[in-house]
């Protein structure tokens, strides 16, 4: 008896280490999907206001769009105010679907010529923890890399918006080409757009997340 107790407690010696680098990480993957999880929310707020305001400048402004953006700025649980926000996007619906559009293309007129305040999104806890997250499951890992993909094509296509605008400043342009420029900004601005809410709805894939991980 004496000896199936003691290669009991050798077996149970060798099975611990597993035991506890399994428990921490599960810990250390939690902590990590935590970290990644925050700044996309945040990161995603930021995203809903650059969608927001390219589509009050060029992009889908209606009502479907509206009913869309509208709960995230009320789910909002960050620093940054929100409350004009909210009230503006409400006073819009509360118009008949021809009112909201005549709303907004009055505002497009009031900007006409104004350039947008256009700034790159990055993602730098998650670019710097690329190398740990085949911790995750294969799924996760895909979203991840999609988000990642999608935010640096943003980026691209913002330099060329950013770019476009400049360009309207140079006095040599003909009056031809300076429509042609402008025209390039607005279609720009709507690919912009596009392209932040597709960003949005896959990060919401992480956000919303209750899969093992």
């Amino acid at each position: 008896m004496n000896i199936l107790y003691l290669i009991l407690g050798w077996l149970l010696g060798l099975l611990s280490p597993q035991i506890v680098d399994k428990i921490k990480q599960y810990y250390t993957k939690q902590e990590l999907f935590n970290g990644i999880k925050t700044e996309i929310k945040e990161t995603q707020y930021r995203l809903i206001c650059t969608a927001h305001i390219l589509g009050m400048r060029a992009g889908k402004c209606d009502r479907e769009y509206l009913e869309w953006c509208l709960p995230y700025f009320e789910n909002y649980e960050g620093n940054q105010p929100t409350e004009n926000i909210k009230k503006a996007i409400k006073d819009l619906l509360n118009k008949k679907n021809e009112d909201i559009d005549q709303a907004v293309l009055i505002l497009r007129k009031k900007d006409e010529g104004i350039g947008l305040s256009l700034k790159e999104h990055h993602l730098p806890f998650l670019e710097s923890k690329f190398s740990n997250i085949s911790m995750f499951n294969i799924e996760l890992q895909n979203i991840l890399h999609e988000i990642n993909t999608r935010i640096r094509l943003l980026n691209e296509e913002t330099e060329k918006a950013i770019k476009y605008f400049f360009m309207t400043f140079d006095t040599n342009q003909s009056e031809e080409n300076h429509k042609l420029i402008k025209n390039n900004i607005y279609d720009a601005y709507k690919n912009l757009q596009i392209m932040a809410i597709s960003i949005i709805k896959e990060m919401d894939k992480i956000i919303n997340y209750n899969k093992k991980i």
